[in-house]
């Protein structure tokens, strides 16, 4: 990592790195973590981190030599972003931490403009949207979010809504999509493909309606759709993939429900009654 443009801190066990975040955790945009330290565990301290409002956000790549299926499981349930065994691959690494960066970045930016903006849908019954980029999209949500009782979880329909637009509407596959981003290319692939005469008339639409405290959306793309039910939960056969945890970590979150092939999804967020 020292030929990447990042700042690195490094600390020698759980205890150290406890001690070193309550005055820096703000600088920090990612951790890689072993499993096996002295004292307190890897394993222990993501999970700590996790129950700290401070820490939450803040990606962790467990990098270890635990490879059963069942420890890959519980580091993804615990919250680890990623968890890539020993040995590693270091371009792969690079392109992990790379991502998780990227991701933490787009979530700061997202919650401070929900802290900063005002709420749109405070008197909306009903309405129609049209979003056909990645900005549209983040724009949404947050309009989704600014509405909700639960605004942080309702930031997820982010990924749903981006799906939207990357595989739905531009046709984006999931290899492909890999490939993209391990070469650092997805931004520029999408917005190369939204310029295109194929491409420009796309839009995924958003069906917004408030019903007795329940704010009902629903994401049509113009795509073909996709197998989505192998998607819903964390799968550790994917778990050394660059992406493919987005509507996993939606369901998590929040009420959804694919319908017919794929490419409707809705979902249902608790916004309370109108005054």
């Amino acid at each position: 990592f020292k030929e990447e443009n990042y700042l690195l801190e490094s600390k020698f066990n759980s205890k150290e790195a406890m001690e070193w975040m309550p005055f820096n955790h703000h600088e920090v945009a990612v951790m890689v973590l072993d499993w096996e330290m002295p004292g307190v565990s890897g394993l222990e301290l993501l999970k700590l981190m996790k129950k700290d409002d401070r820490y939450k956000d803040i990606p962790v790549v467990m990098l270890t030599a635990h490879t059963k299926k069942s420890d890959i499981q519980m580091g993804i349930d615990s919250g680890a972003y990623y968890y890539v065994t020993k040995p590693f691959n270091k371009d792969f690494l690079k392109s992990i931490v790379n991502r998780a960066v990227f991701d933490y970045q787009q979530l700061f930016i997202l919650k401070k403009q929900l802290r900063e903006a005002q709420n749109p849908f405070a008197n909306l019954l009903s309405g129609t949207f049209s979003v056909r980029t990645p900005d549209d999209a983040q724009r949404m949500s947050l309009q989704i979010a600014n509405a909700s009782e639960t605004p942080d979880k309702a930031l997820l329909i982010c990924e749903l809504l981006t799906n939207a637009v990357e595989h739905g509407n531009l046709g984006i596959g999931y290899e492909e999509k890999t490939q993209l981003i391990e070469e650092n290319r997805l931004y520029n692939e999408i917005m190369e493909r939204l310029s295109l005469p194929e491409f420009k008339q796309k839009q995924a639409l958003v069906n917004v309606k408030r019903e007795s405290g329940i704010l009902k959306v629903i994401v049509e793309d113009e795509g073909e759709g996709f197998d989505y039910r192998k998607y819903l939960e964390f799968d550790p056969g994917r778990i050394f993939d660059n992406h493919g945890r987005g509507i996993a970590l939606a369901k998590s979150m929040l009420e959804i429900n694919y319908l017919g092939k794929g490419n409707v999804v809705e979902v249902l967020i608790p916004v309370g009654n109108m005054n």
